[in-house]
């Protein structure tokens, strides 16, 4: 049982560790997000989590977003293109009023993902875990 709860340990460490993703709550057309964005980072190294992002494919809609996150120099990339044959992405800034192409390897503040759901609300799903393991240790006394 030991080495269930240290191996559970380890796995959830090594996953805070890999996620240094910054969050903030924002709200966009009056709901709720948790917007989570990573700072000096390549835009083709989240390319695809940005990609399926609330932003995307809308130069106004990244915009709303970019306006209502105020994060210094976070950019909402929202569509790709090729500019004299290099790839490129079109991007919204800090409220920029248009667009603006980048390369996609150029180290930048970017916006990953957002979710709509409350916080608290994943934590709650451990609960019964935590209850189911209470018991366990019950019964092994």
């Amino acid at each position: 049982m030991k080495i269930i709860l240290i191996i559970a340990a380890l796995a959830s460490l090594s996953a805070v560790l890999q996620a240094q993703e910054l969050s903030k709550s924002v709200t966009v057309s009056g709901q709720e997000y948790t917007l989570y964005y990573r700072e000096n980072v390549t835009y083709d190294d989240y390319e695809s989590n940005i990609e399926v992002s609330f932003w995307a494919g809308s130069s106004a809609t990244a915009a709303l977003w970019a306006e209502a996150a105020a994060v210094a120099n976070l950019r909402f990339a929202y569509d790709e293109y090729s500019f004299g044959g290099n790839p490129a992405i079109n991007y919204r800034q800090d409220g920029d009023s248009g667009a603006t192409g980048a390369l996609q390897n150029a180290t930048a503040n970017y916006a990953i993902y957002a979710n709509s759901a409350p916080a608290p609300i994943p934590l709650l799903g451990i609960l019964p875990v935590v209850g189911f393991l209470r018991k366990m240790r019950k019964r092994k006394s």
